[in-house]
């Protein structure tokens, strides 16, 4: 059986570029630098949030490193954010659906938690926490474009805890549904593919924002490396798959010449 050849550097470097060019908001490298300008964050966290009532960001960080102990496992948030209430937020961009993702923001959220508090401090000192996850796919099969999960009491379900020290969020940017608020709607077209309604302000400055960011010379350079990694990957994983079909096949002809 045929094997593809791995392209040449050339080649890749060549196709590294061309998909920056043309990458929309769901390459996670593109997604926090543009979600790092807090003139992009605020509003965007406005749209997904409006029970926060967030009136302004005081920090917002892009790829941030959590580490508790040398030997445990290790975070890193995609876009991580404070506003000026001192509620925490983390914003990431997730294409593949790894059927993780509850578990993902339990354990992002706890990873937070443990930030906040140092040695000897009351639980008192906690601060909200909004984990968040713009996807690519319906990521509990609930078919819901927008979908929220916070602590309740069972018996107690129309009554939100207070303070609401944790909130999970999950928007789906591929979908397209009714139900969705309008902006939010134009934002996931844009996110997801790119496209552009003329008639909303902060779509054309998402868009604006996302040129320059693609312009940028630095970035561009770590996006094409990023990119180029990735295919080296990809086709090494192909690789793999194709060497345990072969194998799966050897075995299967084994077994046919033993039962003649």
């Amino acid at each position: 059986m045929t094997r593809r050849q791995r392209p040449s550097e050339a080649a890749r470097w060549e196709q590294a570029k061309k998909n920056w060019e043309t990458a929309t908001m769901t390459d996670r490298y593109l997604f926090n630098r543009v979600m790092k300008d807090e003139d992009i964050l605020l509003p965007t966290l406005k749209m997904l949030l409006p029970r926060a009532k967030i009136s302004a960001i005081q920090r917002v960080d892009a790829e941030v490193n959590i580490e508790h102990a040398q030997d445990s496992r290790g975070y890193r948030l995609d876009i991580f954010a404070t506003d000026d209430q001192e509620r925490e937020y983390d914003i990431e961009m997730q294409v593949v659906n790894h059927h993780n993702l509850m578990q993902r923001s339990l354990a992002y959220s706890a990873a937070i938690v443990e930030e906040q508090l140092e040695r000897g401090d009351p639980y008192r000192k906690l601060r909200p926490i909004h984990v968040i996850f713009l996807t690519k796919f319906d990521p509990f099969g609930h078919r819901d474009q927008y979908d929220q999960c916070e602590p309740r009491f069972l018996k107690h379900l129309t009554q939100p805890l207070q303070p609401p020290l944790l909130t999970f969020t999950y928007l789906n940017v591929a979908a397209d549904q009714e139900q969705t608020p309008p902006a939010l709607r134009r934002l996931c077209r844009f996110i997801n593919s790119g496209t552009v309604d003329s008639a909303d302000p902060f779509i054309l400055k998402l868009k604006q924002r996302q040129t320059e960011a693609k312009k940028n010379a630095k970035w561009r350079k770590i996006a094409m490396r990023i990119n180029f990694e990735q295919q080296d990957r990809e086709w090494e994983h192909e690789q793999w798959l194709q060497e345990m079909k072969e194998y799966d096949q050897q075995i299967q002809r084994l077994k046919e010449l033993k039962q003649q």
